[in-house]
């Protein structure tokens, strides 16, 4: 979250400028307290960097062992979703309208990537035996979700109903 945060700062700090000079160079007219403006301000990012280093010292103290494709996916990710909001941003100005529709596409979207990271994992875990790739497509079967655990547990329902219902509706 905290690289999320530096991603999405930097990049914004950078479209500004950008935007800034795309702007002034067809209008021909700089003034001189509007010249800062076109240059990258790093104490906006100060914060950013702060939470980042917050995070560092609180998750990698004694942290141990080599990368893993799990850390590339989490270095991933905040780039992912940082270019995603910028998008939906951009998207949002031009077409303000387009909110609702935009907004259930990427629930179907999330929902449909979940349930089919569900039905590979064991392709991707390789949990069909040593030789994963002859023996995986052949005895892989399409499977249902067990939802029996979740259902009989008031804390894991709870959790579900509250950041379904409350958090969820309440970004959207």
């Amino acid at each position: 979250c905290s690289l999320h945060c530096i991603f999405v700062a930097v990049v914004a700090e950078w479209m500004r400028v950008q935007h800034y000079k795309q702007e002034k160079t067809t209008t021909n007219i700089i003034f001189a307290e509007e010249e800062d403006d076109a240059k990258f301000d790093m104490m906006k990012l100060l914060p950013a960097a702060v939470a980042v280093a917050g995070v560092a010292i609180i998750e990698l103290q004694g942290a141990a062992g080599d990368p893993t494709i799990g850390d590339l996916l989490s270095f991933a990710q905040p780039i992912g979703f940082g270019l995603g909001y910028l998008q939906l941003e951009e998207l949002m100005k031009k077409k303000p309208e387009a909110a609702l529709p935009v907004s259930a596409i990427k629930l179907i979207v999330v929902a449909f990537a979940s349930f089919l990271f569900f039905e590979c994992s064991p392709l991707l875990l390789g949990q069909h035996g040593s030789d994963v790739v002859s023996s995986s497509f052949s005895s892989w079967t399409p499977r249902i979700p067990d939802f029996q655990p979740i259902l009989s547990s008031t804390a894991a329902l709870s959790g579900i109903l509250y950041t379904g219902l409350i958090t969820t509706a309440l970004a959207l």
